[in-house]
C-alpha cells in the first residue's frame, strides 16, 4: 500500500534527492495500484476473502470450484479511496459478491443485495471507504436481461417491437372540460379526448396529426346544443355530413389515415 507525497516535498528546500527520488516512486506506484495502471490479473477467493495488489482483477473461485462467495475484500495492499474494478475470471466458476458480510473489507452495494458474477463481461466497480468496500457502479456487459431487471425495465414497453401485454393498457384521456364555438383538438396531447358543449360546436381540424394515430372523442351534448360542422380533414365512414348528436353522451372514433385526412365513425349512445 502506497500513499500519496505530502503536499509541498518537491518544492521544499529541505527536500535531499534522496527524499524527493522516493517520493517520484512512491507516485509511480500510486499510479500502478490505480485502475489502468497495470494489466488486469486474477486473485482467487480463499475464505472468502482476495487481496487485490491493484485496481483491476479478475476474480477465481477456489479450488475452481464452480460456484463460490465473495464476502470481503482485502485492504492491506491498497489505501482508503482506491478504486477497484472486478469480474468473474470464468463464467463457469460464478463468483457472488455478498452485500454487508460483515468485517473489516465487507462489501457494501447500493441496492442492498448480493451481485453475481456469472458472466467475464460484467464489471463490479468499488471504492475503498475506511474498512469497507462501496459500490460505485456495476456494468452488465452482455448480460443484457440482468441490466433489465436491475434497472426495472424487464417488462417496460417498447415502441420497436412486437410484444404481448398480460395486463389492461389504458390510455389517458385528455379533459377539454366545456366548450362552444370552434374546437381544434391538438394530437400531439393525446389519443381519447372528451368535452362538454355549452353552445354549438364545429369539429375544426386538428393539430400536430400524425399518421396512424388512433382514439375517440366524447362528446357531452346533454344539454341539445349539436355539432354545426367538421373540419375538412374528418372523413365520416359511416355516412355523410357532420353527425346529428343525441342528446347525452356522444363518440367519435377516428382513425388518422395521413396528416390530412381523418377517417371517423360517430356513435350516440343513449
Amino acid at each position: 500500500m502506497t500513499d500519496l507525497p505530502v503536499a509541498g516535498l518537491f518544492t521544499d528546500p529541505a527536500t535531499t534527492n534522496d527524499l524527493a527520488k522516493a517520493a517520484q516512486d512512491d507516485l509511480v506506484e500510486v499510479v500502478r495500484e490505480s485502475p489502468g495502471g497495470q494489466v488486469e490479473t486474477e486473485i482467487t477467493i480463499s475464505g472468502g476473502t482476495v487481496t487485490p495488489v491493484h485496481g483491476v482483477h479478475t476474480v477465481d473461485t477456489e479450488a475452481d470450484a464452480a460456484a463460490d462467495d465473495l464476502v470481503n475484500i482485502a485492504q492491506t495492499s491498497l489505501r482508503d479511496g482506491v478504486f477497484l474494478l472486478i469480474r468473474c475470471q470464468d463464467a463457469a466458476r460464478v463468483v457472488t459478491v455478498k452485500h454487508g458480510g460483515g468485517g473489516a473489507g465487507q462489501i457494501l452495494m447500493v441496492d442492498g443485495a448480493d451481485f453475481v458474477l456469472d458472466d467475464v463481461t460484467k464489471v463490479l466497480w468499488l471504492r475503498r471507504d475506511g474498512t469497507v468496500w462501496r459500490e460505485v457502479g456495476r456494468f452488465y456487459g452482455a448480460d443484457i436481461a440482468g441490466a433489465k431487471a436491475y434497472l426495472g425495465l424487464a417488462t417496460a414497453a417498447l415502441t420497436d417491437a412486437a410484444q404481448t401485454f398480460t395486463a389492461p393498457q389504458r390510455t389517458q384521456e385528455s379533459d377539454l372540460g366545456n366548450q362552444s364555438g370552434s374546437v381544434a383538438l391538438d394530437f400531439a396531447t393525446a389519443n381519447d379526448f372528451k368535452l362538454t358543449t355549452t353552445a354549438a360546436i364545429t369539429l375544426a381540424n386538428p393539430t400536430n396529426i400524425t399518421a396512424g394515430q388512433k382514439g375517440t372523442v366524447r362528446v357531452d351534448d346533454t344539454g341539445g346544443f349539436g355539432l354545426t360542422g367538421m373540419g375538412t380533414y374528418w372523413k365520416r365512414v359511416d355516412g355523410t355530413g357532420a353527425p346529428t348528436l343525441s342528446a347525452g353522451v356522444n363518440r367519435i372514433d377516428y382513425h388518422a389515415v395521413t396528416a390530412t385526412e381523418i377517417h371517423y365513425r360517430w356513435a350516440g349512445v343513449e
